[in-house]
C-alpha cells in the first residue's frame, strides 16, 4: 500500500458510535479491537516461549488516556500491554484506558489481573514459558 493511499484511508476513517458504556474509554474501538485480535489469534500458532510487555506509541491526536513522556522526541504517548511469541508476533494486546481501580486489580492490589490474566487466557497449556518484566 502506498502512503498516499494510507493516509486516505486514515483521513476518511470514523468510528461514530458515541454511547459510551460507563468509564470506557475505547467504546468507539473496543469492536474493532477484538475483530482484530481475533483474527490475529486465527491465523497464527505461538511458540513455547512468550512474553507479556508494554509498549508506548507516539500519539498526536486528542485522547484523555494518553501519557506524558517529557524526555521523548514525541512527548505523548498512548500505552499498550502486548502478548507476543519469540518471533514477535503479537495476537492479543490490551490498550491501557487510564488509572486500574483497586476493584479491578484483585485481592492483592496487582495490576496482574487487568493485565496478564486476560492476556493469557487462551494461551495457558503446560508447555508454554511466560516472560515478563513488571508483572
Amino acid at each position: 500500500m502506498t502512503r498516499n493511499t494510507f493516509q486516505d484511508i486514515l483521513r476518511f476513517l470514523h468510528f461514530d458510535v458515541n454511547e459510551f458504556a460507563g468509564d470506557d474509554q475505547l467504546a468507539k474501538i473496543r469492536h474493532l479491537i477484538s475483530l482484530l485480535v481475533q483474527n490475529f489469534i486465527k491465523f497464527e500458532t505461538l511458540g513455547a516461549v512468550t512474553v507479556i510487555d508494554e509498549t508506548m506509541v507516539p500519539f498526536g491526536g486528542r485522547l484523555i488516556f494518553k501519557q506524558y513522556m517529557p524526555g521523548k522526541a514525541s512527548t505523548y504517548r498512548v500505552k499498550l500491554f502486548k502478548f507476543y511469541d519469540s518471533k514477535g508476533y503479537a495476537p492479543y494486546l490490551i490498550v491501557y484506558g487510564g488509572k486500574i481501580t483497586e476493584a479491578a486489580a484483585g485481592e492483592d492490589g496487582r495490576a496482574s489481573h487487568v493485565v496478564v490474566r486476560p492476556l493469557m487466557k487462551d494461551y495457558i497449556v503446560e508447555s508454554c514459558t511466560l516472560v515478563t518484566d513488571n508483572f
